[in-house]
């Protein structure tokens, strides 16, 4: 049986702390403000939302504000807490997930897809193709509505106003503040972790962790490996800036 337990994603993200939901406070334009720990949440009802959700009827916007115990803004901290580092391109977003099968618990709701990979900057990836996962995405409302306690349900008003047809059809979609959408046929340089719980590779440290690369400066090239010649030309988004800096920027003294 499905254990009615709330975490977030498996044991190799230990770096965040979440863990049980309280309610604080009623924020106005039928919104609710949930704690969990250093998370706040704002549940929010809407009758249709557009996001990366191919424009599916989300009835549910989670905004979440999440904070590491470490500092993902610095390069060295990035380097030395990721297992691998690579630039990759989205091959496909297959949807959204909140269970984990292994441990038989409910996560928080994460984002599926494929990877093609394209350069190895860090680590040893064997294959072309690797499945990734990400904090936050959308799913059914049935699905959520799995995950959370009695308690929890009762603080959500529309786990009793949809029918269960309804739960079936209408979705929930969570994404982290000022965190990013990963995006389909889009290249990224991305920093992970091998999550054996899924069998996934998990894109680590948000906005940081995931950055849109320029592939107009990107020369082709037979070997995965990327070279000193290529980290000083291959152009990176810094998503705080907006602006294009050289991985070599980005990295440092790997």
């Amino acid at each position: 049986m499905k254990k009615k337990n709330v975490i977030i994603l498996s044991s190799i993200i230990i770096i965040l702390l979440l863990s049980g939901i309280t309610i604080l406070s009623k924020t106005g334009n039928n919104s609710v403000l949930v704690s969990v720990n250093n998370k706040n949440t704002i549940y929010k009802n809407t009758s249709s939302l557009n996001t990366t959700a191919e424009n599916k009827d989300v009835v549910l916007d989670l905004r979440s504000e999440l904070d590491y115990l470490i500092n993902t803004t610095d390069k060295n901290v990035r380097n030395e807490n990721s297992d691998f580092i690579i630039i990759g391109t989205v091959q496909s977003v297959d949807g959204g997930i909140n269970y984990n099968p292994k441990r038989e618990l409910y996560t928080e709701i994460q984002t599926i897809g494929n990877l093609n990979v394209e350069k190895i900057i860090k680590g040893n990836v064997e294959d072309n193709i690797i499945p990734f996962m990400r904090l936050g995405g959308v799913i059914s409302f049935s699905e959520y509505e799995k995950g959370l306690t009695e308690s929890q349900k009762a603080k959500v008003e529309l786990t009793k106003t949809l029918t269960n047809e309804e739960k079936k059809t209408k979705y929930v979609s969570s994404n982290i503040m000022n965190n990013i959408n990963i995006e389909q046929g889009k290249t990224y340089l991305m920093y992970l972790k091998y999550d054996p719980d899924y069998g996934r590779y998990a894109i680590v440290f948000l906005q940081d962790g995931l950055r849109e690369i320029d592939k107009s400066t990107m020369a082709k090239s037979e070997s995965k490996k990327l070279n000193k010649d290529e980290m000083s030309m291959i152009k990176v988004k810094n998503n705080e800036t907006e602006k294009f800096e050289t991985i070599s920027e980005v990295l440092g003294d790997l």
